[in-house]
């Protein structure tokens, strides 16, 4: 990194923050799991309140 801007196109900064939270959700229900937690579901669908 040289720490100067860098300008990006819209879609390719939302790919890569959308892929960034499912790299981090996937880390962090792994380490859940190892710790015998039950996380729940973690499909986005199964976790927006739909009532």
């Amino acid at each position: 990194m040289t720490g100067q801007l860098k300008s990006l196109q819209l879609g390719t900064l939302l790919t890569h923050v959308f892929h960034h939270q499912t790299h981090y959700r996937g880390q962090i229900t792994t380490l859940l799991s190892q710790l015998g937690a039950d996380f729940g579901e973690t499909g986005m669908i199964w976790m927006a309140d739909v009532n």
